[in-house]
C-alpha cells in the first residue's frame, strides 16, 4: 500500500460490503485487510448507516438522536403491545387515569349502552339518544351543576341541580320533585296507583288512615264512616236549606239533597217524599203564600202521634215546621206551628 496519510484518502460515504479497510494484526505484526461484511467484534457486527442490524442492549440518547416512523411501524416493532396516540381511536384496557380532566366523551356501560359525558358548553339542548343510553353533565357552579339523564324508548328521566335547587328529579322534560334548603316540593304528580302525594295538588286519596289530623275547612262529598263514631263535635253546620220553590198542587221533596228543606204552598199540595240513603232526622219548612188557606196531603209512609196529622196554619204568610225521624222505612212526624 502506498505511503499515504489517512486524511489524504478519498472518502467513501456508502461503502459496499466488498470494500475493504486496512487493519493491523498485532499478533502477526503486519497490516492486513478486511471487508466491510466481515468487520466484526467479539460481540457482534459493525453497524453502518444503511445496514439492517438488530441492536441488543443499546441505549439511544433521544436528546441528540431522533427515531422516525409511523405508528403502525412502531406497533409492528413492539413485541408486547401497541402505542396509543393523541388523536387516534384506540381501546384502552386495564388503565388507571390519575388527576385527569375529561371535557366530554362517550363511554360504554357494562352492558354496552353508551354513557355520554358533557361539560357546560357542549351539553345538548335536547337528549334523545337510543333507549338505554345515559348522560352526565358537569359544571363548576350554577344551573345544572350536575346532570344525570337516562333515555327510555320515548322519554328521558333526569336528576340535576336546577334553577338554584339542591336537587331536581324529573321525567319527560318536567321537574317532578324539587329540594332546596328548607322545602321539598312535588309538582305535577302522577295519577296512577302508587303516585306520590303533593302538598298543593288536587288528588284523590284511597284507603288512607289519618291519625290525629287537623283538617281546616275541608270540602267533603259523601263520607262513609263505616259505623264508626264521630266524637267531640262542638258545632255541626249545614250549608243551608233546600228551597223547593212554589209547591203548586204536587211537590216532591228529595231528602237525599239535604236534611232541611222548605216549600211555599201555592195550592192544596200533595207531597211525595224521596227517601235519603239511610236513617236521618229531617225538617220541612212549610210557608203559606199571600193567599193562605192551603192544605197538605202527606205520603202514606208518614206516621203521626196518635195516628192523626197536625192541622197546619192556614193564615197567609205563616210558617209551620214539620220534623220527621226516618228509620229507613217510615217517616215519624211532629210539628211546631204558626210562626210569622
Amino acid at each position: 500500500m502506498a505511503n499515504t496519510t489517512i486524511t489524504g484518502l478519498t472518502e467513501i460515504t456508502s461503502p459496499a460490503s466488498t470494500d475493504v479497510v486496512p487493519i493491523v494484526d498485532l499478533t502477526g505484526g503486519s497490516t492486513k485487510k478486511v471487508t466491510i461484511a466481515n468487520l466484526v467484534t467479539s460481540s457482534g457486527v459493525a453497524v453502518t448507516a444503511s445496514s439492517t442490524t438488530t441492536l441488543t442492549n443499546k441505549t439511544i440518547n433521544l436528546t441528540s438522536n431522533t427515531l422516525t416512523g409511523t405508528t403502525a411501524q412502531f406497533n409492528t416493532a413492539l413485541s408486547d403491545g401497541d402505542f396509543a396516540t393523541l388523536a387516534g381511536t384506540e381501546t384502552l384496557t386495564n388503565k388507571t387515569i390519575s388527576a385527569s380532566q375529561i371535557s366530554s366523551g362517550t363511554f360504554k356501560s357494562t352492558t354496552g349502552s353508551p354513557v355520554y359525558v358533557y361539560n357546560k358548553t357542549d351539553y345538548p339542548a335536547t337528549f334523545s339518544n337510543a333507549a338505554g343510553d345515559y348522560l352526565f353533565q358537569f359544571q363548576a357552579s350554577g344551573t345544572n351543576a350536575l346532570g344525570i339523564a337516562a333515555q327510555t324508548s320515548s322519554t328521558t328521566a333526569f336528576l340535576n341541580t336546577n334553577n338554584g335547587y339542591a336537587l331536581a328529579l324529573g321525567y319527560s322534560g318536567t321537574t317532578r320533585l324539587k329540594i332546596d334548603g328548607s322545602n321539598i316540593t312535588l309538582t305535577t304528580p302522577g295519577t296512577a296507583a302508587g303516585s306520590a302525594v303533593s302538598i298543593d295538588a288536587t288528588q284523590t286519596l284511597t284507603n288512607k288512615t289519618l291519625t290525629s289530623p287537623t283538617i281546616n275547612t275541608p270540602t267533603i262529598g259523601t263520607m262513609n264512616m263505616n259505623n264508626t263514631d264521630i266524637q267531640n263535635i262542638r258545632l255541626a253546620e249545614f250549608n243551608g236549606e233546600v228551597d223547593n220553590g212554589n209547591s203548586g198542587t204536587a211537590d216532591t221533596i228529595d231528602w237525599g239533597t239535604g236534611n232541611f228543606q222548605k216549600s211555599t204552598l201555592t195550592g192544596n199540595c200533595t207531597y211525595t217524599f224521596t227517601a235519603p240513603s239511610g236513617p236521618a232526622r229531617l225538617t220541612l219548612k212549610i210557608i203559606q203564600d199571600a193567599t193562605g188557606s192551603r192544605t197538605v196531603t202527606w205520603p202514606a209512609s208518614v206516621k203521626w202521634s196518635g195516628g192523626t196529622a197536625p192541622t197546619l196554619t192556614t193564615t197567609a204568610s205563616r210558617i209551620d215546621f214539620v220534623t220527621f225521624w226516618y228509620d229507613g222505612t217510615s217517616y215519624f212526624g211532629s210539628s211546631i206551628l204558626n210562626y210569622n
